[in-house]
């Protein structure tokens, strides 16, 4: 195994990081929101592109946990309905990412989050006029979120602001976001490897030594969602995308 992390080039600090990664995303599939953290950090000590195509198995793996604990509370329905939009941001993603910086993404990230959240604003309450049953409020919210995860697998933002909208408990919000994500990950992945060929098998053997971590992260997570009451949850929510969008405009 030494012999094996020799090959990598890393510091003892980024070496930590990369091990805390796994932990962070366990914490994050089972609800409680740090990708906003670690994507700029791990593209830092990769890379952009390297860094994405190094977290996405996490992800998966991560998602594989989620889909599973939290499948008594999947809302199919809104799970499929922004999807078509989010394949389109996919594909469009797919061809535009070469072509976009670091820096240029961090600035569209922040505006693709800060238009969400005015979205979001422009709720009218629960009835017929609500934005978020026309059509085009799943259509913008699925284009942008299939956009900013196959450029840098932040499309968490995005689509926290839309499952919100919805006004699911907390339990049925975690269990559609991961399944939402699930779907999303799987799809990227061959994207990923074949097209961009930013996973290769030594990134995922890193991968796989870091699993335990993820399950760990994750029953630690499940454990702090239990303590924290519905609306507090959603505020928390709100909260963390807002501060996540303001530090990608910096």
């Amino acid at each position: 195994m030494l012999e094996f992390l020799s090959n990598y080039d890393f510091t003892t600090l980024q070496w930590v990081i990369i091990i805390l990664s796994g932990f962070l995303i366990g914490i994050e599939k089972a609800g409680i929101p740090v990708m906003l953290i670690l994507v700029p950090i791990m593209a830092q000590i990769l890379g952009g592109k390297l860094s994405v195509g190094f977290i996405l198995p996490l992800l998966i793996m991560g998602d594989i946990f989620a889909v599973i604990y939290y499948k008594r509370h999947t809302k199919l329905k809104n799970v499929l309905k922004p999807m078509p939009w989010t394949l389109i941001g996919i594909l469009i993603g797919l061809f535009v990412g070469n072509n976009v910086s670091d820096f240029q993404f961090k600035k569209i990230m922040a505006g693709i989050v800060g238009l969400c959240v005015v979205l979001l604003l422009l709720k009218k309450g629960n009835g017929k006029d609500d934005i978020v049953h026309k059509w085009y409020f799943s259509a913008i919210t699925g284009l942008l979120g299939g956009f900013s995860t196959m450029i840098g697998n932040a499309a968490g933002p995005v689509m926290i602001l839309y499952f919100l909208s919805l006004n699911l408990n907390k339990n049925s919000f975690i269990g559609t976001f991961a399944w939402f994500f699930f779907i999303m990950n799987l799809i990227k992945f061959p994207l990923y490897a074949l097209v961009w060929q930013n996973i290769n098998w030594e990134s995922f053997t890193l991968n796989l030594m870091l699993w335990p971590l993820i399950i760990i992260g994750a029953f630690v997570g499940v454990r702090l969602v239990k303590y924290v009451p519905e609306k507090p949850y959603r505020a928390i929510m709100l909260t963390v995308t807002v501060i996540g969008a303001v530090k990608l405009a910096l």
